[in-house]
């Protein structure tokens, strides 16, 4: 796929894309997903080993006794 078809399907200018693939300007994420479904990919968030880990341990939602009125 051409960069101009790709602009074209995120809803972007050519110029616009060429900055977001030279490191110009950063994107935000709404850009980005708008790219990822371009290309048919979607984003997602998925946790790393340590972080789910400490998830599922519930050590993440350990709050001290006088702070659980507050979560």
């Amino acid at each position: 796929m051409s960069k101009g078809e790709l602009a074209r399907r995120a809803g972007l200018t050519h110029p616009a894309l060429s900055r977001l693939l030279s490191g110009t300007n950063g994107a935000r994420l709404e850009t980005v997903e708008r790219l990822a479904s371009a290309v048919g990919m979607r984003l997602a968030l998925v946790p790393d080993d340590d972080f789910a880990a400490d998830l599922l341990s519930g050590r993440i939602l350990d709050f001290p006794s006088d702070d659980r009125s507050r979560a």
